[in-house]
């Protein structure tokens, strides 16, 4: 399993914006192949916000880039962002035992 994990630096006051962003986005990657699940976060003092959605396959957490990018774009529209999103593919360990 491979995960691709975003993560938003942004101000406190944008927290309605990034909840309005991440809905919109796990309701579009449900429609894709391979897709397994999303957890969001907030650290709203710090104005952090992110995801980490779970993929059958590298290939498939790779190929959500097309979809995720004008997600990102129209959803962080007038956000106050403090650099650009991280965005990073990753593999997923699952503990045996």
């Amino acid at each position: 399993m491979h995960g691709r994990l975003t993560v938003i630096s942004a101000g406190p006051a944008d927290r309605a914006a990034m909840e309005a962003l991440a809905d919109r986005a796990v309701a579009r990657y449900r429609q894709l192949k391979g897709f397994k699940q999303a957890t969001f976060f907030i650290d709203e003092t710090e104005g952090v916000y992110g995801s980490l959605t779970l993929w059958e396959s590298r290939e498939d957490a790779d190929a959500v880039a097309d979809v995720a990018g004008p997600i990102l774009r129209e959803g962080l529209a007038g956000v106050a962002l403090r650099g650009q999103p991280q965005i990073r593919t990753v593999e997923v360990y699952e503990p045996k035992g």
